[in-house]
């Protein structure tokens, strides 16, 4: 039926131009991972897609097999000279086609970022009878992550505690190699399985509360934007109490983008003026400036303390009848990375000049400033 919608297309479906890569499987057709052809053809398409457009990153879904009678059995009898077992050989080939599509992504986008949401149990979870990522569907992202081809994972943890929403993602932090986990949450569950708006609420205090879990990610728009009454309950709740302050991408790896320079800050009129340089040898995306004290902030634990959230220019205007208010300034590069906070505070001027290891590259120094403005 699907095929059909594209007959009239210049590019025809791959049922039409490939139909010998596709297998029918409950009422549906799938593309064969175990054949080497099929993981050319999605590797040329990825690769189209990454040229020609600007994409910060890809999220694999659906990336696995569909089910335990999927009918591969002429690909596994000619493409398994290993003589694996089935699932260890359905497992291979999604491992291949993972690795052949970071080395490519990375090659012709260095800055690009690849990962994938998982079935929402990677292994079987203490006395959870939950479908598996790695034995339902012969699907290893944590394989991709300790194999250096992922940079994060969004497990689908679409379970309430009945299903051990909780031990499910402890396991994946504690199998993710320190790579972002960002849990991905099921908000149609309130419609579909009769869910109450405080289920979604309680699941984001708990993973604000476990160390490794990077953030939230929903299942789908139309069950955050739509106007069922428990729908509205929920957006209401997570745009007025939740996420009622703004909070930057989680970082990826431990690579800084390097800081602004010539920050300086200026009070009069009833507000605040604060300025800076761009970074040398950096192409900025945006900055974004904190409010903050004498102890310095944590920018990565610090929504609460951002006043500028992304600040496209060289200055930024804080109205406020309060004299003597301390900031802080950092810069983002085209790849999300923050910079170090460059400091301005009151009191005597004076520098402390820090070097960046981003910047081992180059003699670029970063200075912490203390700026006399009032």
């Amino acid at each position: 039926r699907n095929a059909a919608r594209y007959a009239s297309n210049k590019v025809k479906h791959p049922l039409k131009s490939h139909r010998d890569l596709c297998v029918l499987y409950s009422g549906g057709y799938y593309l064969d991972p175990g054949l080497p052809e099929a993981r050319k053809y999605l590797l040329k398409l990825y690769k189209e897609l990454i040229e020609k457009y600007d994409f910060d990153g890809i999220n694999l879904d659906y990336t696995r097999y569909p089910g335990d009678k999927f009918n591969d059995a002429s690909s596994f009898k000619a493409y398994n000279p290993g003589k694996l077992s089935r699932d260890d050989w359905r497992r291979a080939n999604i491992n291949e086609f993972v690795a052949q599509l970071h080395d490519m992504a990375k090659k012709v986008r260095p800055g690009i970022r690849v990962g994938s949401a998982p079935i929402g149990t990677y292994k079987n979870v203490d006395k959870y009878k939950n479908a598996t990522s790695y034995f339902s569907y012969q699907q290893d992202p944590c394989q991709w992550i300790e194999s250096g081809h992922h940079d994060f994972i969004i497990p689908q943890m679409y379970w309430n505690e009945d299903f051990g929403f909780t031990p499910n993602m402890v396991t994946w932090v504690n199998n993710s190699c320190k790579h972002p986990v960002v849990v991905g949450l099921a908000p149609y569950k309130l419609v579909d399985s009769k869910w109450d708006v405080d289920v979604i609420i309680d699941q984001i205090e708990k993973t604000r509360r476990t160390d490794g879990v990077a953030g939230v990610c929903f299942f789908r728009a139309e069950h955050l934007l739509g106007n069922n009454p428990k729908i509205k309950r929920l957006y209401d709740a997570l745009r007025k109490d939740v996420f009622n302050r703004p909070a930057h991408l989680p970082q990826f790896g431990s690579n800084k983008a390097p800081s602004p320079r010539n920050v300086k800050a200026e009070y009069s009129n009833g507000g605040y003026v604060i300025t800076w340089d761009a970074p040398r040898n950096c192409d900025v995306r945006y900055y974004s400036v904190y409010l903050t004290d004498d102890k310095g902030v944590r920018i990565d634990q610090a929504p609460d303390d951002i006043v500028g959230f992304k600040v496209k220019g060289n200055s930024f205007n804080y109205r406020s009848s309060k004299k003597g208010l301390k900031f802080a300034v950092t810069a983002f590069d085209r790849d999300y990375s923050e910079s170090d906070p460059v400091y301005v505070n009151r009191g005597k001027e004076k520098s402390k000049k820090h070097k960046s290891k981003s910047d081992s590259d180059n003699s670029d120094e970063r200075v912490y400033v203390d700026y006399d403005f009032l």
